[in-house]
């Protein structure tokens, strides 16, 4: 018995000699040099002897895009692999005042109401030859509004005081003329389609169902009306983007509206919807689940995507390639932006160490490489995808 004990013992060592001249080496240059290196998780120097097969390596550096890659370890052969890792790009402070209500972005411009509700500014993109940015005060409103919404051509806006609402007509040949005419006070949740050629809002009439009303642009004439009759309350509404549907939040569940049938689906199963996003291409759509998590889903096929993303998502928006954008809340007084795939993956796109304060208002315009947001009672833009974080 002791001597087959031995042949075992001499015969496993021989086995691992045998390994040990059959390992393949990896060499590591990345940049910047003290960035930490890890394969399948552990921690990895250049020069290691490893066994033949293929490996996760994953490096990362803070204030710098962190890399993956699958690597295969050929026997007594040596792998290098050569990584410059791209900085994490900065924000820069676009125009030094909060806002209220949603933004237009065009080429060159942006338009908001200020935090103060008292006046429609727009500013300019880009800094004039000496660094100077230069505000236009466009409109003077008395009394002050609470919020604004601006169609996609800009040239109508929805002005919300007190619960009412207000449509400004801005004069296409000189923004500095602009008429306004109040809606109808029972309308509620006004909104654009994404083209701008409809609108839609809530009716909310006395002892009567709530009802979803189709509008021309202007919310003059009702193309369509459609009765809610098991709806008790609308928080959000919302164009699909090929404009033949609306989603709303209705009563804390994800509802859809067929506008051609009438007919109004639930999507959400049980959980407590407060707000919803939906990606460009009409397929997905980001839930806001109790305020606490994010839950992804199908539309088109009336399908949750996953469990619930994470429970640390602040703030969400779709970037141009329908992932999810959302700021994730950091130690210290700095969040990150993060961009999360539909399976939750997620990879930083910056921080906002410039400012004390959290990235609110994310948005990203569809013909826009840039993305804006607000922190700080100031507007930023970043590009994500700018060259080693420029």
């Amino acid at each position: 018995m002791k001597r087959s004990g031995v042949v075992v013992i001499i015969l496993a060592l021989l086995a691992g000699s045998v390994w040990l001249l059959r390992q393949g080496k990896l060499t590591l240059a990345v940049w910047p040099e003290d960035s930490s290196a890890q394969l399948e998780g552990k921690s990895v120097a250049s020069g290691s002897r490893l066994r033949p097969g293929q490996y996760q390596l994953a490096v990362s550096h803070d204030g710098y895009v962190p890399t993956s890659q699958i690597i295969t370890i050929k026997p007594l052969l040596t792998t290098s692999f050569a990584l410059h890792l791209r900085r994490i790009p900065e924000p820069k402070p676009l125009a030094a005042s909060g806002s209220r209500g949603n933004w237009l972005v065009t080429s060159q411009t942006i338009r908001f109401l200020t935090a103060s509700g008292r006046y429609i500014v727009q500013a300019p993109l880009f800094s004039s030859p000496d660094g100077s940015r230069l505000t236009t005060i466009l409109s003077t409103l008395n009394p002050p509004a609470d919020d604004i919404q601006f169609s996609p051509d800009g040239f109508l806006a929805l002005i919300r005081r007190s619960g009412a609402y207000s449509l400004f007509s801005f004069d296409r040949r000189d923004l500095l003329h602009q008429t306004e005419r109040k809606l109808d006070d029972s309308l509620s949740q006004p909104i654009w389609s994404f083209d701008g050629k409809q609108a839609a809002a809530i009716q909310i009439l006395p002892s009567q169902p709530l009802q979803l009303q189709l509008f021309d642009s202007t919310f003059e004439h009702i193309s369509k009306s459609i009765v809610l009759p098991d709806i008790k309350a609308v928080s959000r509404l919302r164009f699909a983007p090929d404009g033949g549907h609306m989603y709303l939040v209705a009563d804390q569940s994800f509802r859809a509206v067929d506008l051609l049938t009438k007919e109004v689906a639930g999507l959400s199963s049980g959980a407590t919807v407060t707000d919803f996003l939906l990606a460009r291409s009409g397929l997905l759509a980001a839930l806001s689940i109790g305020g606490r998590s994010v839950q992804l889903v199908n539309v088109a096929r009336g399908q949750l995507i996953g469990d619930s993303i994470t429970t640390t998502l602040t703030k969400t928006a779709f970037d141009n390639q329908n992932h999810l954008l959302a700021a994730v809340p950091k130690t210290g007084n700095s969040d990150q932006l993060m961009r999360v795939d539909t399976a939750g993956r997620q990879t930083p796109l910056f921080y906002t160490a410039t400012t004390t304060h959290h990235p609110d208002k994310l948005l990203w315009p569809s013909a826009n490489t840039s993305l804006y947001f607000e922190s700080g009672q100031t507007l930023w833009s970043v590009d994500p995808e700018a060259p080693d974080g420029q």
